[in-house]
């Protein structure tokens, strides 16, 4: 059977989830990745492929509202990388554990508020104080 073909088989969720945090799911590399740790490191990846492609086109295309969509999904990476590295160093005591995910969540969640305030700020800012100077309009065919 395929590798593809046993994720697929292997798709169905478990019925005691902790134990996906300590089985070992797959190998590569020389490591061993449980499902947690397979999932979390595939959406890292993802999220920072799509956001690193979307960074480049909200810097050609010249848009405000793009490049706020950009730092988001910069922050949903982060907050990915900072998750797999918990559950690759887990917390023995379970009420640490909680403590540390909710402080985890609490961060990103202080720091995307952040991120929305600047945004908006400076919308209210460049639609309060109009320029004259047509080279920094958005060019929405490239948006498009």
């Amino acid at each position: 059977m395929s590798d593809t073909m046993e994720i697929i088989a292997d798709s169905n969720p478990s019925p005691n989830p902790e134990e996906d945090n300590k089985t070992v799911w797959k190998r590569c590399c020389g490591c061993g990745w449980t499902k947690v740790q397979a999932t979390l490191m595939l959406s890292m990846v993802l999220f920072g492929t799509i956001t690193s492609a979307q960074v480049v086109g909200a810097l050609i295309a010249k848009s405000m509202a793009l490049l706020a969509d950009c730092a988001s999904m910069g922050l949903d990476t982060i907050s990915y990388a900072c998750n797999l590295g918990a559950a690759c160093h887990p917390e023995p005591d379970v009420r640490k554990r909680i403590r540390n995910n909710l402080i985890s969540s609490g961060l990103s969640y202080v720091a995307l508020t952040g991120i929305s305030f600047y945004f908006l700020i400076g919308a209210i800012i460049a639609l309060t104080s109009p320029d004259d100077d047509e080279d920094e309009d958005v060019n929405a065919y490239i948006v498009l």
